[in-house]
């Protein structure tokens, strides 16, 4: 209707003959447009009002009716648009083709080319043909594999100093979540957490341990972080990732390459796996998130304290069994603590049944107070515990390996009494601990006197070069240096007539 409406509007108007023949025609027209316009301009007022209700209604009553027609496809038009798709895909297909061909081919070029580069022969290389050639291709194939899956020596290390810088145990430590936490920030990138007591407990322990960092992180992230964890170099090597063994997905710290002695190396770390090679020489430390309060590390320094202290009286060659003995008293396997203590008091109540039978046996005693305690006699006394230390019970020691009395020792009669170690290691490590503050106490005054003095150097200089008016350039080139003096000449020596 509305398209026939417009059709009628805009078509010319006939002259009319006569003014009376078509009147009634023309008025139907005129009342028809009239009507149509005035529908059309109630529907936008209503649509209008409810433009938040009606909005998508209003768009589709106010669209014309002849916008509603889809528009008739043809037969021919739609065989057109099948034969075009069709081709197009073909096209597409025979460009891909090609494109893979071409890859392939300079895939078949390098493989050709590695290979001969691979099985280049050398001068002590005695195979030719293909044969030779191909051994030389697997076995260069078989050192890259090596090489990404073996750490890159046998001997990670260099050799040990000599005495007495070396130190007689080895102490490898794992860095992610032992003694630093890595945070991720969006607004600040990597950020390093440090976990309590981490920096006394690096420092203290390197006068019995030689310190290595043995981390499975990458070196271009953890170098930095040791460099600003360890400013005054307590750690005295670092193996990073590339150093450890691929075995599957798990990258594992083989302490074998080491080039040190494994009955002499300690491995901590928060993830026993890490380890699966030796677990014998391993101590699992609970991993730290970042947490405030953390004492783990106090008590780790305290534990391998005593046991260095231990190890170096009793003259230990090999750990392992001792680490064996208080790592199956633990509570958890993160929690060496409880293992030692409780291995502590078995070696004291063994000392003191050891002490009650040979009282009511009256065999012969020796009394030695620890301060006073001479290293001849104290290794003599502690066979008897050192025994029991792996797995021994009996505490008594025979009439015949029982120490003389030393010159200045405690001697009651002819009865001597015995010392317990336990209290003796930790006496010594109460004193050395005492003695590391004070070490460290005057380290810190030296340091800060040191900077200061440094700073009045370099406000001197600073202060010479605004006397002289002398930029820092010119001070660089030694325009503000005064000249050395000349050496005074020598007298002529006097004539002889």
């Amino acid at each position: 209707m509305n398209s026939q409406i417009r059709r009628l509007a805009s078509a010319p108007l006939l002259r009319k003959s006569k003014p009376d023949s078509n009147d009634d025609g023309m008025d139907l027209f005129a009342r028809a447009l009239a009507a149509q316009k005035a529908k059309a301009k109630a529907e936008a007022s209503a649509g209008s009002a409810n433009a938040n209700s009606n909005a998508p209604k209003k768009e589709n009553q106010s669209k014309p009716d002849d916008l509603d027609l889809e528009e008739e496809i043809t037969p021919e038009e739609e065989e057109r648009r099948r034969r075009w798709k069709e081709q197009s895909e073909q096209a597409e297909r025979k460009q891909m083709a090609g494109r893979g061909k071409g890859i392939a081919a300079v895939a078949a070029i390098a493989l050709a080319g590695s290979y001969a580069y691979m099985g280049q022969a050398t001068n002590e290389d005695k195979e030719t043909g293909f044969s030779g050639h191909h051994n030389r291709v697997r076995k260069f194939l078989n050192m890259g594999a090596k090489s990404v899956v073996e750490p890159p020596s046998v001997k990670l290390l260099p050799d040990p100093l000599p005495e007495p810088y070396q130190r007689p145990y080895t102490l490898c430590l794992e860095l992610n979540d032992s003694l630093v936490h890595l945070v991720w920030d969006k607004d600040f990138g990597w950020r390093i957490a440090t976990r309590p007591g981490v920096n006394q407990f690096i420092s203290y322990l390197s006068r019995y341990f030689e310190i290595v960092i043995f981390t499975t992180s990458q070196n271009f992230v953890a170098q930095p972080v040791i460099e600003t964890l360890d400013p005054y170099h307590y750690v005295m090597y670092s193996l990073y990732r590339d150093s450890t063994r691929l075995m599957g997905i798990k990258h594992v710290k083989d302490l074998s390459c080491l080039n040190r002695d494994l009955g002499k190396v300690i491995v901590v770390d928060t993830d026993p796996e890490n380890f699966q090679l030796q677990p014998e020489n391993g101590i699992e430390l609970k991993a730290w998130k970042g947490e405030e309060g953390d004492i783990e590390l106090s008590k780790l320094m305290k534990l391998l304290e005593e046991m260095a202290l231990l190890a170096t009286i009793v003259n230990l060659s090999d750990l392992r069994p001792l680490l064996k003995s208080f790592k199956a008293l633990s509570d958890s396997p993160s929690d060496p603590w409880s293992g030692w203590v409780a291995r502590k008091e078995q070696l004291r109540a063994d000392f003191a049944e050891g002490e009650r039978r040979a009282s009511n046996s009256g065999t012969s005693e020796t009394t030695i107070s620890a301060p006073a305690a001479e290293p001849s006699t104290v290794a003599s006394l502690i066979g008897s515990i050192t025994g029991a230390l792996f797995g021994g019970r009996g505490m008594t020691t025979p009439q015949n390996q029982q120490p003389a009395a030393q010159p200045g020792s405690n001697v009651s009669g002819s009865s001597l009494k015995r010392t317990n170690l336990i209290d003796l290691i930790e006496h010594a490590g109460k004193e050395e601990y005492a003695l590391f503050l004070k070490e460290q106490k005057e380290q810190v005054k030296q340091m800060e006197e040191a900077k200061k003095k440094h700073e009045e150097e370099q406000m001197a200089q600073l202060q010479a070069m605004k006397d002289k008016k002398l930029k820092l350039f010119d001070y660089m080139m030694g325009a503000g240096n005064e000249p050395p003096a000349a050496p005074a000449a020598a007298a002529p020596a006097p004539q002889q007539s």
